[in-house]
């Protein structure tokens, strides 16, 4: 906002609600990487991983890779390249993949 919130018009205000909740949002999401695990954060790469349906549920993953990881991973990452090839049907077979095994790895409560 180029402008100080007093000569805010609506349009101004609608704006700023939605970069400041997208901010959140970021945050939030950074936040799970860091904080909670500062000291295995520091030593690892920490990813999250979210997904959701158009039905609206989500599922969410943070875990963190080794550097020592990283080399297997590395390795597995080109084979799943090799297999989706950026074709619509294989990101969405990965993601119908990927949904299955982290509701598999939740409490039975949480599926439901």
């Amino acid at each position: 906002m180029s402008k100080p919130p007093e000569k805010w018009i609506d349009l101004d205000e609608e704006r700023f609600c939605q970069e400041i909740a997208q901010r959140a949002q970021q945050f939030s999401r950074v936040e799970t990487l860091i904080f909670p695990n500062s000291e295995k954060s520091k030593k690892n790469i920490g990813m999250r991983l979210a997904l959701t349906k158009s039905s609206g549920k989500e599922q969410e993953k943070v875990f963190f890779i080794s550097p020592e990881e990283e080399k297997e991973i590395k390795g597995l990452q080109n084979k799943f390249i090799k297999l989706i090839q950026s074709d619509k049907n294989g990101i969405a077979a990965a993601y119908k993949a990927i949904w299955e095994i982290m509701a598999s790895q939740k409490p039975k409560e949480e599926n439901e």
